[in-house]
């Protein structure tokens, strides 16, 4: 079984698509997906603490470095803080939110997670893509950006879908995004002439880090 949660705002809304091309693929009897339309946090924390050792937990969401975000709308209140990711403790968690690899890295000293993937800089909007350094003064259209999120969508849900489908494990699920990742960097270099986006898939690729207890 693998269990997405997904705060759903109008700036996340498109990763809805990752579990949407799970379900096509694998059945929705194989997944589960908390959007918080009809929960509220307490509810999956709760849910969340009940699942077996070695679930498989997707958060796709909104983060910083010390906290996973973005349940309740315009709010920065924490749905999770470094102390309390002991919630995933014995459990698989993958984070498809900013600055999760810092978060993951922070919450060692509290938690026992078996496997975890983060992300450090995930640039969907044109304020995201200015908060990078080194890509302030690098053109980037809404085009490119809209190009982005296809990208990102569809290694993801890719990626998943097969690691699955091979019964594996989140080593090679994120040595499987990142591999999709780089094809897709050389093509938008390559073939579609498009640096803006190489740029913006670039950054994922070198910040996403795989952690193992």
């Amino acid at each position: 079984m693998l269990y997405f949660i997904h705060p759903l705002d109008d700036s996340t809304k498109f990763l809805g698509d990752i579990y949407n091309r799970t379900i096509e693929a694998i059945g929705c009897d194989l997944v589960t997906v908390y959007t918080f339309e009809n929960e509220s946090p307490e509810d999956v924390l709760k849910i969340i603490s009940s699942l077996p050792s070695g679930a498989n937990i997707y958060f796709l969401g909104h983060g910083r470095a010390d906290r996973l975000y973005g349940i309740m709308s315009e709010s920065n209140e924490p749905f999770v803080s470094p102390e309390g990711m002991r919630i995933f403790n014995d459990k698989n968690l993958f984070t498809l939110a900013c600055n999760s690899t810092k978060l993951l890295s922070s919450s060692f000293q509290y938690s026992r997670i078996k496997h975890s993937i983060g992300f450090g800089y995930l640039p969907t909007s044109d304020e995201e893509v200015k908060a990078i350094r080194n890509m302030k003064n690098k053109p980037v259209s809404d085009a490119d950006l809209e190009e982005f999120k296809r990208v990102i969508v569809k290694c993801v849900s890719d990626s998943v879908i097969f690691t699955y489908k091979k019964g594996r494990g989140f080593y090679y699920l994120s040595s499987q995004i990142r591999l999709m990742l780089y094809k897709e960097m050389n093509e938008s270099v390559l073939k579609n002439k498009n640096s803006s986006v190489a740029n913006l898939i670039y950054q994922v690729c070198y910040q996403m880090s795989y952690f193992s207890n």
